[in-house]
């Protein structure tokens, strides 16, 4: 009964893989090398559901080119990921250098090597988890920028895409068990592999449905968006801006916030305040850096979180929302809002207008 659950459900995983990665190479909106290698990664993994169901057939050929193709999972996953998070990423020959792995065990394998079946899934599982770990460093670096630059980020956090990657690595540390180490005794092989195929339901679904919305909503950043996490305190020093420079710039950036309440928008990128500023990005970010000890994102938030406290503080408005509160000072989430509101009063919102008005 369970293999029979588990089939079902490869089968739709296989459909769902063919019926998006067609609606991917074919959509015009978004990125369409990040479509692109969405739309691949979704054909090879389908197709690896596919042999799957074939290996009872006992086809050794089959068999050879299932375990091969596992190769090809990290570098697309990773191709896909700087895709997302670099500007001026493309594909060029040297990235078919990492498909090399993959040619070279099709090719070990059809000249019938012997090699230990348990090292071969090592090394196969091993590679996937080095690209998967080069892909989260990635997303984490991307992170690490925006926050620099942008005043609102939930929207293009990309954590959806750390869940895949982690949802992959579940999947193949799970295959690896019920392949290697695999014991009747303690659990049975079929609930294993229907855990395994879930998992995998479940990846599918998260590049389908988050990955379908967000990639053409920030389109990745720059190698001088980059630059500016690189120049760490250490490197300020070498910096041409002089003490007197950087007291010179922090009183016009608190004149302009203040005056102007540029923080009211929401889409308040780093650079529109150093055009504002007529400074360079990256001299604004070493200001906000070293005077206020604060990136971009906490640096705006705290002047956000001010007229939050200000209009919660002042209003008779009991039917005041605090939705209508976290748009009226410029977010545009309501979990940045919490997040920063909490970072900031150590209480959510509601905790904080309960404490006002105690019944």
């Amino acid at each position: 009964m369970i293999f029979e659950i588990i089939e079902i459900i490869q089968v739709f995983i296989v459909f769902q893989c063919a019926l998006f990665s067609l609606y991917l190479f074919t959509t015009s909106s978004g990125k369409s090398l990040s479509n692109n290698l969405m739309g691949i990664f979704l054909i090879v993994l389908g197709l690896q559901m596919s042999l799957l169901t074939l290996l009872d057939t006992g086809n050794i050929y089959v068999y050879r080119f299932a375990l091969s193709i596992r190769f090809v999972f990290g570098p697309i996953l990773y191709f896909y990921v700087r895709s997302i998070t670099e500007k001026e990423y493309k594909l060029t020959y040297t990235s078919t250098i990492h498909l090399i792995p993959f040619l070279m065990m099709l090719t070990v394998l059809n000249m019938n090597a012997s090699i230990n079946r348990v090292f071969l899934l090592f090394i196969v599982n091993f590679s996937a988890i080095v690209y998967l770990f080069a892909s989260y460093l990635k997303i984490n670096q991307y992170q690490a920028v925006i926050k620099q630059i942008r005043s609102s980020y939930s929207a293009i956090s990309l954590a959806w895409l750390q869940q895949l990657v982690s949802l992959l690595t579940v999947a193949l540390i799970i295959n690896f068990i019920n392949n290697t180490l695999y014991n009747e005794a303690f659990w049975p092989l079929e609930v294993m592999i229907l855990v395994e195929t879930l998992v995998l339901f479940l990846l599918v679904n998260v590049m389908v449905f988050k990955g379908l919305k967000h990639p053409n909503l920030f389109s990745g950043i720059s190698s001088e968006d980059n630059q500016i996490i690189e120049d760490s305190r250490e490197k300020y020093a070498t910096s041409p801006l002089k003490s007197e420079d950087l007291q010179n710039y922090r009183s016009q950036l608190e004149h302009l916030m203040h005056t102007e309440c540029t923080y009211l928008n929401p889409e308040l990128t780093l650079s529109d305040v150093a055009d504002m500023l007529s400074i360079s990005s990256r001299e604004l970010s070493q200001v906000i850096n070293t005077q206020f000890d604060k990136n971009f994102s906490e640096y705006i938030n705290h002047y956000r979180i001010e007229r939050a406290l200000k209009i919660f503080n002042e209003s008779d408005d009991s039917k005041m929302t605090v939705l209508e509160v976290l748009y009226e000072v410029g977010f545009n989430s309501k979990s940045s809002f919490y997040n920063a509101f909490k970072k900031y009063t150590n209480m959510t919102p509601k905790e904080y207008r309960a404490n006002l008005n105690p019944t």
